[in-house]
């Protein structure tokens, strides 16, 4: 029964993360790093199913439990309002019952990250903690785990690398096994692969993905699609992960993985995340055209917002491929777009600037590769 279903999609908020990207080229800086909301359809089924048990259930207890729940999947989906309604309600429903009050302080952080300031949002999980600890209940232990799991993501927003993964390693990883719940288990071990990708430990980072993997493929579920989402977010980012190792096979082997749950879901946004390092594997392999295609459907997605991110490393990705290949006046073109980009940091800009007065100098343009680099 999966009811952290947010948890994976926490990363969403770290704009300002910095992970080495694994194209061959781009080793010159570092990147910001984000991750996408993972969502390849609407859960209807089960939403609606959450709903019916919010009708039905016989205690105070059962009911907060449940609107909380669907508070957490209608943001999800975008429909604050009725989010926002559940939310209330949940909360409301907690007050008097120690566990439930601790648990709904989850949820109103999950709710409210990334739309308030970060220490509001803190106040909010040290509340749930100091609520939740000592319980031995394995509900308690579950969203306890959780609480840890959004500290340490605050975490590593604030500059904190180390203080996040001391956060995974040390509380979230540890509760989660306690509460016996693998979907739990999973992100415990996902959120610390992570930290440790960006802590550039990358084999020991592949072993914690790996573990998440098997627990996500374990965990019982009623809600299938919630199960595929987070199988297929880390099967991606273990493909991104091999890439770098230049371990190719086992980083096709995740793609192809990745691929067989999104051809049945065309419409998932999750095709912005996959088509770059699909587009990174064929450059490895030397097919140069097909790395350039892969870049840009990713590029057409056109994603909006905070999804910025995976069409800015996406063009550069291509400005990188067409420059190797010594089509430089397109790799100009492109990365004169890229720059166009209001989301760039300033020392991505910097090395995006000094790149293409190289490039410019490598077609004999001297004014234009003075003018840029200046």
């Amino acid at each position: 029964d999966i009811t952290l279903i947010g948890l994976y999609e926490l990363f969403l908020y770290l704009f300002m993360k910095r992970i080495l990207l694994i194209c061959s080229l781009l080793c010159f800086a570092l990147q910001s790093y984000c991750q996408l909301l993972v969502r390849i359809d609407q859960d209807k089924d089960y939403v609606q199913l959450l709903e019916g048990r919010l009708n039905e259930a016989k205690t105070d207890s059962a009911k907060a439990i449940t609107a909380l729940r669907l508070s957490q999947f209608y943001k999800k989906y975008k429909n604050i309002d009725l989010a926002k309604q559940r939310l209330e309600q949940g909360v409301h429903l907690a007050r008097g019952n120690r566990m439930m009050e601790g648990i709904a302080y989850y949820f109103q952080a999950y709710y409210t990250l990334g739309s308030e300031d970060l220490a509001q949002t803190e106040l909010k999980l040290i509340k749930g903690d100091s609520l939740l600890s000592g319980i031995d209940e394995l509900e308690a232990k579950k969203y306890q785990s959780g609480l840890w799991i959004i500290r340490g993501v605050i975490r590593q927003l604030q500059g904190n690398e180390k203080g996040g993964m001391e956060a995974y390693i040390n509380h979230a990883l540890p509760l989660a096994i306690e509460s016996k719940d693998k979907f739990s288990e999973g992100n415990a071990n996902k959120f610390l692969g992570i930290s440790l990708l960006n802590a550039n430990q990358r084999v020991k980072a592949n072993q914690y993905l790996k573990k998440a993997m098997q627990l996500f493929q374990e965990a019982p579920n009623e809600s299938e699609i919630t199960k595929l989402e987070g199988i297929l977010e880390v099967n991606i980012i273990l493909a991104e992960n091999n890439l770098y190792l230049n371990e190719l096979t086992v980083a096709k082997k995740h793609l192809d993985a990745a691929y067989g749950v999104l051809k049945n879901y065309p419409n998932s946004n999750v095709f912005l995340f996959y088509y770059y390092p699909e587009g990174v594997y064929y450059e490895k392999m030397g097919k140069y055209q097909q790395a350039l295609n892969s870049f840009d459907k990713a590029i057409a997605l056109d994603a909006e917002g905070s999804e910025n991110f995976y069409i800015n490393r996406s063009k550069f990705a291509k400005f990188s491929t067409l420059s190797l290949i010594g089509r430089n006046m397109e790799a100009i073109e492109v990365m004169q777009d890229l720059l166009k980009s209001s989301s760039l940091l300033p020392v991505d800009r910097n090395n995006y600037l000094n790149l293409l007065a190289e490039t410019y100098a490598k077609v004999g343009n001297m004014k234009e590769a003075y003018n840029w680099s200046q």
